[in-house]
């Protein structure tokens, strides 16, 4: 299915999707990239994976996509950078393909993990 979604929806270069351990939270190096971002009053949409959508959250309600939805698949594959602690493109077992964006892992610790498909780094 998001594969064909895929060959329908364009990357728009303004959209910009965050993730912070599998939409758990909104902190860590990707809150800190995503305050840059704001500071410098540009024109990106700035989207953030979240288990569940609150209004009382620090992120405007519009730009809070809930985990594993339809809106989740569709943000991913119209954004044009990936910012993430943690895997931003499994979704129900299904790899959103990465095509042309800019996909930007902030995970950090000791170099001998992998995050996402492993077959692509042997």
């Amino acid at each position: 299915m998001v594969i064909t979604l895929n060959q329908f929806i364009k990357i728009d270069k303004s959209y910009v999707v965050f993730n912070s351990f599998y939409g758990k939270r909104i902190d860590d190096s990707p809150r800190i990239i995503y305050e840059k971002l704001k500071e410098k009053k540009n024109n990106l949409k700035c989207y953030w994976v979240v288990s569940r959508r609150d209004k009382n959250l620090e992120i405007p309600y519009a730009y809070q996509v809930k985990k594993d939805s339809l809106k989740h698949i569709f943000i991913l594959l119209k954004s044009n950078i990936w910012i993430s602690n943690s895997n931003i493109d499994l979704i129900h077992g299904v790899m959103v393909p990465k095509g042309n964006r800019i996909y930007i892992n902030t995970w950090h610790g000791i170099p001998f993990k992998v995050l996402g498909e492993l077959e692509k780094f042997i």
